[in-house]
């Protein structure tokens, strides 16, 4: 029996390695396609998406199983620089901020799509955090207080005022820095009362709108009807009318509680609100 040539052994050495890479292939398909339905039908927990955040931002956040999806609150206002953090991250897990007004909030989907991170020019724009809402008396005091001293005393928003109490006796040191910066950044003052001693930071006091004063209606200089050439005629107590702009917050907010009577003339406000109107009226009787 003659050999083969070698080039027919060559060739049929290249067809069995053929046939074992295309059988190679058919498995690892059928093993990724195998990999890849488990990872679809997995889901995040709410362990796991509290797990991907830093300590330091968890901290700031509430997160609420809601479903199909979770839900991450925040506990306060973040600031620009915590915003973009937390969402770079609520992205990476598939997730979107919601904005709501007062119940905004990050999305975070339960399942996930494997190998669904997207390209640079894919990735959505930044967002811009949402505008910055004036600091309470108490946020301003609990953020003015460093790390090391924060946790050393408790904090207490009252009507008036905010107290800082002692959680604990605290030596010289610690006091004389928590007293610098409650007299100097807040001109407040310290309360020597035995075990109730604490600090106290006064509010500052609403400036309180000015009555209401009858005699800035009977005194008002009134218009009448529009002249020809524009302007307007001289009005009365019995017939006028002026904006009500040129009459003070608390004579408005009266006449938005409904007309006035006053010596016989009433006054009332336009249903848009931007119109004063005096009048005579009879008395019954």
């Amino acid at each position: 029996m003659s050999e083969r040539p070698d080039s027919e052994k060559l060739l049929l050495i290249a067809s069995a390695v053929a046939d074992a890479l295309e059988e190679a292939a058919i498995s690892i398909r059928k093993i990724f396609a195998e990999e890849l339905e488990v990872i679809k039908r997995r889901e995040r927990t709410l362990e796991s998406v509290v797990q991907a955040f830093p300590k330091d931002l968890a901290e700031l956040l509430y997160f609420e199983d809601a479903g199909d999806h979770i839900l991450v609150r925040p506990k306060g206002y973040l600031g620009s620089e915590r915003f973009q953090r937390i969402l770079e991250i609520v992205r990476n897990l598939g997730g979107e901020y919601v904005s709501t007004g007062k119940d905004s909030h990050f999305k975070v989907p339960k399942k996930f799509e494997a190998f669904a991170s997207k390209t640079e020019s894919e990735k959505a724009p930044p967002l811009e955090a949402p505008p910055e809402r004036p600091k309470t008396l108490l946020e301003e005091v609990e953020a003015s207080m460093p790390a090391d001293l924060k946790g050393l005393v408790a904090f207490e928003d009252t009507p008036s005022s905010v107290l800082v109490r002692p959680r604990e006796y605290l030596s010289s040191e610690p006091f004389k820095r928590i007293n610098n910066i409650i007299r100097d950044r807040f001109k407040g003052e310290y309360v020597s009362a035995g075990k109730d001693s604490h600090w106290r930071i006064d509010k500052p006091e609403a400036k309180p709108m000015a009555q209401f004063d009858p005699e800035e209606l009977m005194r008002h200089e009134w218009k009448g009807k529009k002249k020809a050439g524009g302007g307007y005629t001289k009005g009365s107590l019995s017939w006028g009318w002026d904006f009500a702009s040129e009459f003070s917050p608390a004579v408005v907010e009266a006449l938005k509680k409904g007309p006035l009577k006053i010596d016989g003339y009433e006054f009332s406000l336009a249903s848009s609100q931007k119109i004063v109107r005096s009048r005579k009226v009879k008395e019954s009787g």
